[in-house]
């Protein structure tokens, strides 16, 4: 198994304090009514890298499932960091919709 110092390395080349600036990972939820927070609001600043970006749901597996961390790659459990990312409840699954075949046939 990897460790967040190991995947940081072997992913992005990079060290992990670096990585931890870049993506700013933050707990969930949190005071935002007190007036301590309104006046001195850190959350202004632009966040370059979440949602779907997959260095962003990479940082979150290794945060939130760093056993899971392992089983991303081809032939693996998990073929891509998105589909860990889905399977762990990290993203929701794309909507994709497909129209019926007698509509499709006509």
């Amino acid at each position: 198994m990897l460790t967040w110092e190991q995947f940081c390395e072997r992913q992005y080349q990079k060290k992990a304090e670096e990585i931890e600036v870049t993506i700013k990972l933050r707990e969930n939820g949190g005071d935002r009514r007190s007036s301590d927070f309104q006046s001195n609001n850190c959350n202004t600043e632009k966040i370059e890298r979440r949602g779907n970006d997959h260095k962003y749901l990479a940082a979150r597996i290794a945060r939130d499932h760093p056993d899971e961390l392992a089983n991303i790659g081809k032939g693996k459990k998990y073929r891509t960091v998105h589909a860990a990312a889905v399977s762990l409840g990290i993203k929701k699954d794309d909507k994709r919709y497909q129209l019926p075949t007698e509509i499709l046939s006509t």
